[in-house]
């Protein structure tokens, strides 16, 4: 049944990636992922990841950073996320910063078998265009004998918007299901005229495989829909003592291959993504590097934690 639940969120692919900002790598994202994974470690994390092209010369270049503190605060049962985020694009054309809150409250259900997690984000969001890099030309018209209307408006250089998003989680000793629906108000992002980001829906489920003590296996599964825009993955881990190794594809075509340590408080790993890795202007390949720091009660800290734990 899990198995086929892997594949039902699979199913839901296409061949264009969704508006937002994405990580391949959803293990170190996530809170980013869905914001009822806010204290699924059981204590306190950090997480903090980094998406750019493989090269600074592809056009447009896009490059995303994210940062994520969240920890469980066991006296309600809850837990709660901060979450910084700064995307650039067209090489500090255009920039986008946000900071985000999130909680989650646990409820255990069927003698703690089950953990059931609704949550709620409230995001801030700062918008910044540099006109420096923007070229207006000449207010003659070439083809015509005449001059281009001088009214246009001109983008503004700043703006500010308040976004909120939802999740649910359904979590098992082994098994994840979660969704999240990310820009309930449908905020207007536009510096120039009106045009509202699209409500973007989250489907993903993953299983952990404990092979033994030492090694165990993640199969992750996730799709993304925003407006007429879908992006769908599908990735599995192993992690081996301290040594990671994860291999996926998309439904772009795309391969994703991951290698890192892992150790008791912390995890590193390098992602690299492309189709599949073809160094080319028409294809751009992208490097994921991110960090998880993963402090848990001592009576867990030797044991292997499933991935949605770190």
């Amino acid at each position: 049944m899990r198995i086929i639940l892997l594949i039902l969120v699979f199913a839901f692919s296409a061949l264009c990636f969704s508006q937002d900002p994405f990580f391949t790598n959803t293990q170190q994202s996530l809170v980013y992922l869905n914001p009822s994974f806010s204290g699924s470690n059981g204590f306190i994390r950090n997480q903090a990841i980094y998406r750019g092209p493989m090269s600074i010369y592809s056009y447009p270049l896009y490059v995303t950073f994210g940062n994520t503190f969240d920890a469980y605060i066991k006296p309600i049962r809850g837990g709660i996320s901060a979450s910084v985020f700064l995307d650039e694009q067209g090489q500090g054309l255009l920039r986008m910063s946000s900071f985000s809150f999130a909680y989650a409250q646990h409820f255990s259900l069927f003698k703690n078998k089950l953990k059931v997690i609704p949550s709620l984000q409230a995001t801030y969001i700062q918008e910044r265009l540099n006109k420096s890099y923007l070229n207006f030309g000449d207010l003659i018209n070439s083809r015509y004998p005449e001059i281009w209307n001088s009214q246009t408006t001109v983008p503004v250089t700043a703006k500010t918007i308040t976004d909120f998003s939802s999740g649910l989680l359904f979590q098992t000793k082994y098994f994840n299901f979660g969704a999240a629906v990310f820009h309930l108000l449908q905020p207007n992002l536009s510096l120039f005229d009106v045009n509202k980001l699209p409500t973007k829906i989250t489907l993903h489920a993953s299983y952990n495989f404990l092979i033994n003590r030492k090694a165990n296996l993640n199969v992750t599964g996730l799709t993304n829909i925003q407006s007429n825009f879908s992006f769908s993955a599908l990735n599995a881990t192993l992690v081996y003592q301290k040594l990671i190794f994860g291999l996926g594809f998309t439904s772009a075509s795309d391969v994703i291959a991951t290698v890192g340590l892992h150790f008791k408080s912390f995890n590193v790993c390098y992602t690299i993504d492309g189709g599949p890795f073809k160094f080319s202007e028409n294809r751009s390949t992208y490097n994921q590097l991110s960090l998880s720091l993963n402090l848990r009660k001592k009576a867990v800290r030797d044991s292997l934690a499933n991935m949605e734990n770190w």
